[in-house]
């Protein structure tokens, strides 16, 4: 159970609940063991105005949501076009340390979203958070099911579009993450693409 800190807050997240995600395709392909907790940690979305951006985008595509989860990776990425990264992995679960100094945000067709923050030393890249927010979704996506193993084999492009609130996600396509066993239901491999929050 979440606990809030304001009325607010606690209010929108009511009022979001209230909304349906609707059906995704998504597959279960195949039975693994796997275990492990999400991370919570607002901190991974940077300074409070930040966080603040990531909670109205997230109030934008208002869904019931289960507990986000969140992954990183030590790679710098691949510089694109213009202000375009591309980031490949590999990811493993939990945050990194150090400053977040740019979040980036995308969104599938399902109101899932995909928050990557760029962890920085001063002016070199550590490194990356990615953290998912899911909308439950029958019984592929709850919050009993732990979410591990997130790849995303086609890279995730990040592009600092100075008309929104935080960066975008410009494409993440067929990112995968293994949803656990939970009682009868075996472990799915849950395949999901983001694309823009904002033009």
């Amino acid at each position: 159970m979440k606990h809030f800190k304001s009325l607010p807050f606690a209010a929108m997240v009511c009022a979001m609940m209230l909304t349906a995600c609707g059906g995704k395709d998504n597959k279960i392909t195949k039975t693994l063991g796997v275990g492990g907790s999400g991370n919570r940690n607002s901190s991974t979305y940077g300074s409070s105005n930040t966080s603040g951006s990531v909670e109205q985008i997230k109030a934008q595509y208002a869904c019931n949501r289960r507990s986000d989860v969140t992954f990183t990776t030590a790679s710098q990425g691949q510089a694109g076009g213009y202000s375009k990264t591309t980031i490949f992995g590999p990811f493993s679960k939990g945050a990194s340390g150090g400053i977040v100094n740019d979040v980036y945000v995308g969104v599938s067709q399902f109101k899932d979203l995909i928050i990557v923050g760029k962890v920085s030393n001063g002016s070199q890249v550590m490194g990356y958070n990615v953290t998912l927010s899911f909308c439950v979704s029958g019984t592929l996506i709850t919050e009993q099911r732990d979410l591990n193993n997130f790849t995303a084999p086609n890279g995730i492009t990040i592009d600092s579009d100075t008309n929104c609130s935080v960066g975008n996600v410009d494409a993440a396509q067929q990112t995968s993450v293994i949803s656990s066993p939970y009682q009868y239901v075996p472990a799915g491999n849950v395949i999901t693409s983001f694309s823009k929050h904002c033009n």
